[in-house]
């Protein structure tokens, strides 16, 4: 039967044997070819053990920004997730975790929301190397840096516009401030050195509600087209 080894620490096979950390793993399939694996550990623990994940969000309802009516299909981004790692390599930004908090202080402002639409444009994006003011940066382990990064604010977007992806959202009409949701794209974007990660959140006919993002992403090497 076909044999598979891994050293994945994360992994363990049905059949008894000796597995531990960093110890091979070996498994084998049945008659029908099938072979299962069962995740161990948790989701995100490898990479968080490696210091691969790392977080961005707004500080203070002082720089909240409104919503858009409806997603812009030129011009400038509210909010921008550039990779400013080297284009000769391959490390990647694979977002994790994507949400949207309310400031709450108004109707408006909790009763607007309708859906978070996030798109990787096309092209290759200007490059910048700071984030908007006011964006705290850290990680699940407590690191506060290592990434290469940024988000930004009314950024212009270059290149053709890619296709958005809506997640639907429901804050509820009489939310208070900290209301939010937030999505897991699980894998679907993928951002290469010099690109960027677009996000807007779309409002309702007054674009008055205000909020801020909270980004969670993993930096690692991925082969993409």
């Amino acid at each position: 039967m076909p044999i598979v080894e891994s050293n994945a620490p994360f992994l363990k096979h049905q059949n008894p044997g000796q597995v531990g950390l960093n110890l091979p793993i070996i498994t084998q399939s049945n008659d029908q070819g099938h072979m299962v694996l069962t995740q161990a550990m948790a989701r995100y623990f490898e990479a968080a053990r490696q210091g691969k994940i790392f977080t961005a969000c707004i500080g203070t309802s002082a720089t909240y920004k409104a919503t858009v009516v409806t997603p812009p299909n030129v011009g400038a981004a509210t909010w921008l997730l550039y990779n400013d790692n080297p284009t000769s390599g391959n490390i990647c930004l694979i977002p994790t975790w994507i949400a949207w908090y309310s400031q709450g202080t108004t109707t408006a402002d909790v009763d607007a929301g309708t859906s978070l639409a996030v798109q990787v444009p096309t092209g290759p994006q200007t490059k910048f190397t700071a984030d908007y003011a006011d964006i705290i940066r850290g990680g699940p382990t407590g690191r506060s840096g290592g990434s290469n990064a940024y988000l930004g604010n009314n950024k212009t977007v270059i290149g053709a516009q890619g296709s958005w992806t809506f997640f639907p959202t429901s804050l509820p009409n009489n939310g208070q401030e900290g209301t939010g949701h937030g999505v897991d794209p699980e894998g679907m974007f993928i951002v290469k050195p010099g690109h960027a990660l677009w996000i807007e959140y779309i409002g309702g006919a007054t674009g008055s509600a205000l909020g801020g993002p909270s980004i969670m992403w993993i930096e690692a090497e991925a082969d993409c087209l």
